[in-house]
């Protein structure tokens, strides 16, 4: 008896041990608090391209900026037509000089050439334009008569003429009183002088 008891206490108790079945749920509990934040993760491959928007209002003109340099000059176009003709202009001076005084007599050596017959030229008539007259002064001189005869039997000019066989070459270039050198003076007509006869230089400007 003693032996049956003790399982019968034992199936009793295993009995009473067995799990029921479960209650109704209780009521939720209050949120507890966020935990901090976790590390970020890696950024993403880009969107798509979105469709452009319309295009903004113009602004303002900004201010002129500096001239550029020129460019290269452009080809010469065609000739324009001919002008009308113009006023005729003054009346200039005859082509030759007209006689304006004479030096003293002197021979064919006038001490520097032809430089020296201008020089004393310009001191007899008082003006830097006076020269020594040429035979072709005498020749216009005398037709248009507005020359006065000058010195008694006339003086030397200028011809520029070389003649070997008479020896006239202008007293070989007013540098010379040779007896056998000749030159022309002019009296109411061109003659022939020796260059070392004395005759005043005849002046024209």
């Amino acid at each position: 008896m003693e032996k049956r008891g003790w399982w019968t206490l034992v199936w009793i108790m295993l009995a009473a041990c067995e799990q029921g079945p479960a209650g109704p749920s209780g009521t939720p509990g209050l949120q507890g608090s966020s935990g901090p934040a976790g590390v970020a993760g890696p950024q993403g491959p880009p969107g798509p391209s979105g469709v452009q928007g319309p295009s903004g209002p113009s602004g303002t003109t900004g201010s002129q900026g500096p001239a550029g340099p020129a460019g290269p000059s452009g080809q010469v176009g065609p000739a324009g037509p001919i002008g009308p003709k113009g006023d005729p202009g003054p009346t200039g001076p005859p082509g030759w000089g007209t006689y304006c005084g004479a030096t003293t007599a002197t021979t064919g050596n006038l001490g520097g050439g032809y430089a020296a017959a201008k020089a004393l030229c310009v001191s007899a008539c008082g003006d830097p334009a006076a020269r020594m007259c040429t035979t072709i002064d005498g020749v216009m001189n005398a037709q248009n008569r507005i020359i006065p005869p000058g010195p008694v039997g006339g003086g030397w000019v200028a011809s520029g003429w070389y003649e070997p066989l008479t020896s006239i070459n202008d007293c070989d270039h007013w540098g010379s009183s040779a007896p056998l050198t000749w030159a022309i003076v002019w009296g109411t007509y061109a003659q022939r002088e020796q260059c070392s006869s004395s005759w005043p230089v005849l002046c024209c400007k």
